[in-house]
C-alpha cells in the first residue's frame, strides 16, 4: 500500500509518501501500522503553497520512481490553521482523488502537530500528561487542542479530541490548561508544541511558573510531521474508512473575514 499525504496549515508545509507491507505486521497489537518512508519533503519557503505544493508531490513520487496512479490513498491536514492554506491542501486533495480516482484521509492538522511529542510521553510512561497543540489564528485567538498523551494514541478518543479543538483567547486556552490540570491535582504536567507556543509570552510564562511544565522533547516541536499524516491515513484505509474526494472539507473552527463581511452586509445588496 503507498500513501501520499501533506499538510499546508501553517507555514511550514509537509509532503510525504510512504508504503505499508502488511508482511511488517507485529504479532503484538498496534495502533498505527508501520510504515516504510520513501520520501519526505519540507516546503519552508516564503513563496505561497499553491506554488509549490504539485511541485513537492511530484518531487516525492519521482524521488520514490512511482507514479500517482500507484497510490493507494491520499492523507490531508485539514486544519484548523491557515485559511488560504487549507483551500489550497484540501483541493488538491479533492483534485487528484477525483482525477485519479484515489480515496482521501481527512486528518485534523492540530492532532498532527502534538502526536508526535504524545508519542514520546507515552514511551516514557507519561500518558497522563497533557500536550498542547497550539497554531496562532490571529485576531488575537489560538486554534488549540489540550489532551492527554495517551489520548492522541487512543483510537476511542479520536472522535471526542476533534471536538476538543478550539479558537479561543489565550487567557481561555489558559484557564483550560489550568482546570485540565487541577482535574488530577498538581502532578500533571504539560508541554506545549506549536508556533503558537510563541505568542502571548506572558500567558505562557504564567502557566509555566504556576505549574509543571515539560521541557522541550523534539528537536523542532512546532513541525508537522507527515508520517502521522501518513499513519493516521493507513489505518483508516485498512479499516475501510477512508472517504470519497466530495466529502473531504476543511475544518476552519471559524468564519473567514471574507465570510463575516458577507454577512454583515444588508439583505439585497
Amino acid at each position: 500500500m503507498i500513501v501520499l499525504v501533506w499538510d499546508t496549515s501553517t507555514q511550514v508545509g509537509t509532503v510525504g509518501l510512504y508504503e505499508f507491507f502488511e508482511s511488517k505486521k507485529s504479532d503484538q497489537p498496534q495502533v498505527f501500522p508501520v510504515l516504510n518512508t520513501l520520501s519526505e519533503l519540507t516546503l519552508n519557503v516564503s513563496t505561497l503553497h499553491s506554488e509549490q505544493l504539485l511541485w513537492g508531490i511530484d518531487q516525492v513520487l519521482v524521488s520514490a520512481k512511482l507514479e500517482l496512479s500507484q497510490v493507494d490513498v491520499l492523507g490531508v491536514g485539514v486544519g484548523p490553521g491557515s485559511f488560504t492554506g487549507l483551500r489550497i491542501g484540501v483541493t488538491t486533495a479533492r483534485s487528484i482523488g477525483m482525477a485519479v480516482g484515489i480515496p482521501v484521509v481527512p486528518v485534523s492538522s492540530l492532532w498532527g502537530l502534538g502526536v508526535s511529542t504524545a508519542s514520546v510521553l507515552c514511551n516514557l510512561g507519561m500518558r497522563d500528561d497533557l500536550v498542547i497543540a497550539a497554531k496562532d489564528a490571529a485576531k488575537g485567538q489560538l486554534f488549540s487542542l489540550v489532551a492527554k498523551a495517551g489520548d492522541y494514541l487512543d483510537p476511542s478518543q479520536f472522535e471526542s479530541m476533534y471536538k476538543k479543538e478550539k479558537a479561543q483567547d489565550p487567557r481561555d486556552l489558559q484557564c483550560e490548561i489550568t482546570s485540565e490540570i487541577g482535574e488530577s491535582g498538581s502532578e500533571r504536567r504539560w508541554v506545549s508544541v506549536g508556533e503558537g507556543r510563541l505568542r502571548y509570552p506572558e500567558m505562557w510564562s504564567e502557566l509555566s511558573c504556576s505549574s509543571n511544565e515539560i521541557a522541550e522533547i523534539l528537536e523542532n516541536p512546532n513541525f508537522i510531521r507527515p508520517y502521522w499524516i501518513a499513519a493516521f491515513s493507513a489505518r483508516e484505509f485498512i479499516n475501510s474508512k477512508a472517504r470519497s474526494w466530495e466529502s473531504i472539507v476543511p475544518h476552519y473552527l471559524r468564519a473567514s473575514s471574507a465570510e463575516l463581511k458577507l454577512n454583515q452586509r444588508p439583505v439585497g445588496e
